[in-house]
């Protein structure tokens, strides 16, 4: 394995993202690792600083997940998945904040509505059924 960028410069936002937020969530569930770990016993001292359990083995597995998140976005397969990700994002027309707005107006008044008339429909069921007793 060689350390080095596959296609250094393309899909580099994409690689980039995915790089930090997996490095994010690792250094999260190292940090919960190093409370669950924070009363076992020393281990290892130098000068006199002394590192624990609970210290060392988030450290070092935060490391290898780091390191092993660098391979893994430089797999070929992998890193070809994002670069084509990212130019496909490239190519996106995102609508625009009025197209947006009234998008949104339109489900807003559908929803009001399609519940107005079910609120009737409801209460003229129920009113027939009190009618005939049966409810």
């Amino acid at each position: 394995m060689k350390f080095e960028i596959y296609k250094p410069g393309q899909g580099k936002y994409a690689r980039l993202i995915v790089g930090l937020l997996l490095a994010g969530l690792i250094a999260y569930g190292c940090s919960s690792l190093r409370e669950y770990l924070r009363n076992v016993g020393t281990v290892l001292t130098l000068g006199s600083q002394t590192f624990s359990i609970g210290q060392l083995i988030p450290a070092v597995l935060w490391l290898v997940c780091v390191v092993a998140i660098f391979f893994g976005l430089n797999y070929p397969k992998f890193a070809d998945f994002l670069i084509e990700t990212e130019i496909e994002m490239g190519r996106v027309i995102w609508p625009t904040r009025r197209s947006v707005i009234s998008s949104s107006v339109v489900v807003i008044v559908t929803i009001i509505l399609m519940s107005a008339i079910l609120w009737g429909v409801d209460t003229l069921l129920y009113s027939l059924l009190k009618l005939v007793k049966i409810y």
